[in-house]
């Protein structure tokens, strides 16, 4: 059996020191209810960068910079191999964050992660990206 292999990007959002996180709807069947960084699969023929353009507007309806690449890992998903690769992103634009693929999205500080359903390679990455914004 062959297994497949996925790219998978996410941006930090930060506003000050919080950062940006959404809910995964209940009704999906990886991770329903964690917390999450907006992202999502890389298409083929599209660069991680221009994934994470794609997915911030689909997921929220905004515009973003991508700034630098902050974390990555990998994990197993339904026989699938992920690459995650996690960036730090600004907003580019001035809309307004609409939750149209979260049932919630909460800006956070580092100390409230422990308080939230968050898988551990996600925390680990939304702490490295607290890490890089403190080094600014």
């Amino acid at each position: 059996m062959v297994k497949k292999q996925a790219l998978v990007v996410c941006g930090l959002l930060f506003r000050g020191k919080k950062l940006l996180v959404g809910k995964r709807p209940l009704t999906k069947s990886f991770l329903p209810g964690c917390f999450e960084l907006p992202g999502g699969h890389v298409e083929p023929g599209e660069s991680p960068e221009l994934a994470l353009h794609r997915e911030f507007f689909e997921e929220l309806g905004v515009k973003v910079r991508v700034l630098a690449e902050v974390y990555r890992f990998s994990y197993v998903s339904a026989r699938v191999d992920v690459e995650e690769r996690d960036f730090l992103v600004e907003q580019a634009d001035s809309a307004s964050l609409c939750a149209l693929d979260h049932d919630e999205l909460r800006w956070v500080e580092a100390g409230e992660l422990d308080s939230l359903l968050i898988s551990e390679d996600e925390k680990n990455a939304m702490l490295a990206g607290f890490a890089f914004i403190a080094k600014k």
